[in-house]
């Protein structure tokens, strides 16, 4: 944050979530995305009223009031200040490597080991301590990594979107037989409370990420980061030269995330990400309803909420890396992270390789494009081969 300049959450307008992005889009795809854009609100507002019941709780006045006085603990100055404050690295855990079997979607000659450890991971905050630790499940962390075997190779970190934890999705998702071909070793890390992670009575993948209890939600991406680290302290410990990272949706709101706090990776490309939670959430009914309702409970404006949640989104600190080694992807019709956070984010790393894709959050039309730009924006870097762009 540039001295004496507005903090993001105060310069940003008060209805920036109500604002769409302007795309000069050429006549022949403008059915296209508005076809697009038309699908990702019917998946918006089926999405919202599947978590709608989950945070009905926060309609209450009283439960209103406990999550603004828990999301204080994470207005500390001192985070933003210093962000491995909060995002306390880890020590190098004891990995186990196992052979996966039964996989699909894996490259030619690939060789695939699932990777686990327990995740030390403790909640930054000591009132949540005793809750989030009690998700046993959640403390082994887990992974998937595919790899040559012939040397340590550059190796890619995929983190996933909300929901969408299953390998062999992200293997599609992220075109895993291209990376592979690159040159890369492609990890696939599950997010806590996702998949095998899942908490005791969970009603699906993540429930727990996003959760009522407000706190938790901040603890999970802080537990995220861990984890990711976890991961490439131990890949350099295998020798490999270098590691970026990569993600989708809440992996790109993640990857935006570390490439504000982790100048170690080589590169990092968010895609289809979130640049603020609240100004997402403010646009999902029926859960904006809900949200509107307990910020007025609460006495706490957008403004409030925006930086009680700061904490852990990329725009509350400069980039860690430089712009060369940062890119963006985004959808023109996508809804349920609308390109209007993609340009925010962009904007905010001073303008780096960016792509805008014709499709939505799930479709991702003209794919090949944005791979073609991907593979060149790594040639840039000296980390595949010219002709490989």
């Amino acid at each position: 944050m540039t001295p004496g300049a507005k903090p993001w959450w105060d310069a940003l307008p008060e209805d920036f979530y109500r604002r769409d992005e302007p795309f000069d889009v050429p006549l022949r795809k403008r059915p296209t995305v508005l076809g697009c854009a038309a699908l990702d609100r019917g998946v918006c507002a089926a999405t919202a009223s599947a978590l709608f019941p989950f945070f009905s709780g926060l309609l209450r006045e009283r439960a209103a009031l406990r999550q603004l006085e828990s999301l204080a603990f994470y207005t500390d100055p001192a985070f933003l200040a210093e962000p491995g404050r909060f995002f306390v690295r880890p020590e190098p855990a004891r990995v186990r490597r196992v052979r996966a079997r039964g996989v699909l979607r894996v490259p030619r000659g690939a060789r695939v080991e699932d990777l686990s450890f327990e995740s030390d991971f403790s909640p930054r905050n000591p009132a949540l301590a005793a809750s989030y630790l009690g998700h046993v499940k959640n403390r082994t962390a887990h992974a998937r990594h595919v790899f040559h075997g012939d040397r340590p190779r550059l190796t890619v970190i995929v983190l996933h979107g909300f929901w969408a934890s299953p390998y062999w999705m992200n293997a599609a998702l992220f075109e895993l037989p291209w990376l592979y071909r690159l040159g890369f070793d492609v990890v696939f890390p599950t997010m806590p409370f996702h998949g095998v992670r899942r908490m005791e009575g969970a009603f699906f993948s993540g429930h727990g990420f996003v959760s009522p209890e407000l706190g938790q939600s901040s603890e999970a991406m802080a537990h995220a980061v861990w984890d990711a680290r976890v991961i490439m302290d131990h890949l350099r410990s295998r020798g490999v030269p270098a590691v970026g990272v990569t993600g989708m949706s809440l992996g790109g709101y993640l990857t935006a995330l570390l490439a504000s706090i982790e100048p170690s990776l080589a590169f990092a490309i968010p895609n289809v990400p979130v640049a603020s939670m609240v100004d997402l959430l403010l646009t999902w009914e029926p859960l904006a309803t809900l949200m509107r309702r307990t910020m007025r409970l609460a006495g706490a404006s957008v403004r409030d909420a925006r930086r009680m949640l700061a904490v852990h989104h990329a725009l509350s600190y400069e980039p860690a890396l430089p712009k060369e080694r940062l890119m963006v992807i985004a959808g023109v019709g996508d809804r349920m992270a609308p390109p209007s956070h993609a340009r925010l984010l962009w904007e905010h790393w001073g303008r780096p390789t960016a792509y805008y894709f014709p499709g939505n959050h799930a479709v991702h039309l003209d794919r090949g494009g944005y791979l073609r730009v991907m593979a060149k924006f790594l040639a840039r870097q000296g980390l595949v081969e010219d002709d490989a762009a």
